[in-house]
């Protein structure tokens, strides 16, 4: 959700990203490892709409505060994954489990950055800032 302080914006309009995250965390040594995909479509030469993934690969570490578990990640764009030159960064924690809690899912909450800007047009304009920040959330499939 993208971080506008308008309580009356239309809540649709603060959509930043819907996506799928993948992590591995490391057994003996707090290192994460993954990638973040999310569809889009495009039309193809023949008319017909076509969806494919784009992405992120992620790296980072988790890390303790007091009881709570921390996490930053990177995640870098590819060419493999339609994204050269992106970078975002994440950070939060995972949200304790209620004692009273009902069928709770393990969820991750924390912000992102985008950190550099990019998907500009051929003239250098209309791009994505770096900059811009969300809330997210992630939680556990």
């Amino acid at each position: 959700m993208l971080n506008a302080t308008n309580v009356n914006a239309d809540f649709d309009s603060l959509a930043f990203a819907a996506a799928t995250m993948v992590l591995n965390a490391g057994e003996n040594e707090p290192l994460v490892t993954g990638q973040i995909f999310w569809q889009n479509d495009s039309v193809n030469a023949k008319g017909d709409t076509v969806m494919y993934k784009q992405g992120l690969n992620i790296t980072g570490r988790y890390f303790y505060n007091d009881t709570t578990t921390c996490f930053f990640l990177e995640g870098f764009g590819a060419d493999s994954l339609a994204t050269t030159g992106w970078q975002y960064n994440y950070l939060g924690y995972i949200v304790p489990k209620w004692p009273e809690g009902i069928n709770q899912a393990s969820t991750l909450v924390g912000s992102v950055v985008r950190v550099k800007k990019h998907s500009c047009n051929a003239q250098g304009d209309s791009c994505h800032p770096a900059g811009v920040t969300a809330s997210i959330y992630l939680v556990k499939n």
